[in-house]
């Protein structure tokens, strides 16, 4: 699965990258070294309302049919990711028609689990051929009926491991839907159908990614030591 990500980005860069101006023109963005979803950060997002634009989008969506609080903040940790083998039968996740994003990030954290020690190494995963990417996702927006707030919240996609990845995350086999550059502008188009969509969910190739073995976890939080493969 996905549940660690590194965002550590500044303006300047997200626009050059994908060719977007900034919601709202903030000063600053959140930098995270390491972010866990389930702190639920504001990340950069562009989605297809307004895929000219970046905006910050906290990482957890909630359902637009959801009624209270009590089942949003409980709905927010179930769906951090979203399995692309069943996104088209899960209640809440089908936004996936309408509702696309981009999550635009530095890399991403996975665990290698070890069948003679408890203990778990973990790696830091990005591209070789750019700085920044885009991971996959939708989103939904949830009025809160008490304060009448409006969130809108995304779940990173997942698919089965490249076999890269199948040797890091070697219990679920799973990483995150990247999305390759000449791509990410479909994966934006709004009116595709179930079968269009399903074109554009892919592994990405082992072959332009770099895995960082990294030593120490302190509150699951990883340590830069080192470089593999």
């Amino acid at each position: 699965m996905c549940y660690y990500v590194k965002s550590k980005v500044n303006i300047k860069a997200l626009r050059e990258r994908f060719s977007a101006e900034f919601d709202g023109q903030p000063e600053q963005l959140p930098e995270y070294e390491t972010i866990s979803g389930f702190a639920h950060p504001m990340l950069p997002v562009i989605d297809c309302e307004e895929p000219g634009k970046i905006h910050l989008m906290e990482w957890g969506l909630v359902p637009h049919w959801v009624k209270d609080e009590h089942t949003a903040s409980e709905m927010r940790n179930l769906t951090l990711n979203a399995r692309s083998e069943t996104l088209f039968e899960k209640p809440s996740f089908r936004s996936i028609l309408t509702h696309r994003c981009l999550i635009l990030v530095n890399g991403f954290y996975e665990w290698q689990t070890h069948a003679t020690q408890k203990a778990k190494t973990p790696y830091y995963i990005h591209l070789k051929s750019q700085e920044l990417f885009a991971m996959g996702g939708l989103y939904d927006e949830w009025v809160n009926t008490t304060t009448g707030e409006i969130t809108k919240g995304f779940s990173i996609i997942t698919v089965e491991a490249n076999p890269l990845m199948a040797i890091i995350h070697n219990t679920k086999r799973r990483m995150p839907l990247i999305l390759p550059a000449n791509t990410e502008k479909d994966w934006l188009q709004k009116g595709m159908n179930e079968g269009e969509i399903k074109n554009l969910i892919t592994q990405y190739p082992e072959d332009d990614m770099v895995a960082e073995e990294l030593q120490g976890q302190k509150n699951n939080h990883p340590e830069q030591t080192g470089r593999l493969f």
